[in-house]
C-alpha cells in the first residue's frame, strides 16, 4: 500500500505524516479494515457481539494465549497477543 502510494506520487515526496494519513484513510476508513477483522473473528468463533460491543470467547482466549506463548517462544520484539491494557484506559 505504501509503495503504491509513493509510486502514484513519483516526483512528489510524501512526509511520514502524509503517508500515515493515507493509510488511515484507505485501509481503515475506505477499506473498512476494523469491521472486516471483527467479522472474521466473529465468524471464526473467537469473539461474540453483544449489542454494539464485542467480547472474547473461551475459544478466542485460548487462541490468543497460544499465540502469545508462541510469540514469546520465538522472542519476538512486539507481542501484541499479550496486551494488558484494558480498553477503557486507551485514549
Amino acid at each position: 500500500m505504501i509503495m503504491g502510494y509513493l509510486k502514484a506520487n513519483t516526483g512528489n515526496p510524501k512526509t511520514e505524516i502524509e503517508i500515515e494519513e493515507f493509510v488511515k484513510l484507505k485501509y481503515f476508513k475506505e477499506y473498512g479494515a476494523i469491521q472486516k477483522r471483527l467479522k472474521e473473528q466473529e465468524l471464526a468463533g473467537n469473539i461474540i457481539r453483544k449489542g454494539d460491543s464485542y467480547l472474547i470467547t473461551p475459544r478466542g482466549s485460548l487462541l490468543i494465549t497460544a499465540f502469545g506463548e508462541i510469540t514469546d517462544l520465538f522472542k519476538m520484539k512486539n507481542n501484541f497477543a499479550k496486551i494488558n491494557t484494558p480498553l477503557d484506559s486507551v485514549k
